[in-house]
């Protein structure tokens, strides 16, 4: 049986705490969303600006969004095309990890939505492509796995 020894259990330490952090950043990354009737709301930041992708709603349903940032609070409305789904470019920056808060209302009564959700703190392509919430989270991961390699190796060598 192998004993761990002092340096060996500050490794570990450290490895499960970037598990325990990349697990964390996923779920924020991921949002939380809460759907009735089989709605459902998508942010997207693929150029820092919000864009709502909606499904779900009746077929030329009026819905309205209500938007919840850091910075104040804003309305809009989308008109859901004959399968119920809609996109609304709102044009609102939104910093990397602040907090974005989507509730949207039918006004035929087909259902509602609601999600809480992060932009990821990690550059997206400006080619208007999203980087998914798994792959964000692994990324950042990996950075913080690298980075306590590198600072357990830099104090073995002190």
């Amino acid at each position: 049986m192998r004993t761990f020894t002092l340096k060996t259990q500050r490794v570990f330490v450290l490895l499960t705490a970037v598990a325990l952090v990349s697990a964390a950043i996923f779920l924020l990354l991921g949002g939380i969303t809460h759907a009735q009737d089989g709605a459902s709301i998508t942010p997207s930041f693929g150029d820092g600006k919000l864009k709502i992708l909606g499904e779900g709603f009746k077929a030329n349903e009026k819905v309205t969004i209500a938007v919840k940032l850091d910075s104040g609070s804003h309305t809009f409305t989308a008109t859901a095309d004959a399968q119920g789904a809609f996109e609304l470019d709102t044009g609102l920056q939104v910093p990397p990890l602040s907090s974005v808060e989507l509730d949207a209302r039918g006004d035929q009564g087909s259902g509602s939505a609601s999600i809480t959700s992060v932009p990821p703190a990690v550059p997206l392509p400006q080619t208007g492509g999203t980087l998914s919430p798994v792959d964000a989270a692994v990324l950042v991961g990996l950075v913080l796995l690298v980075g306590g390699i590198l600072l357990a190796a830099r104090r073995r060598v002190s």
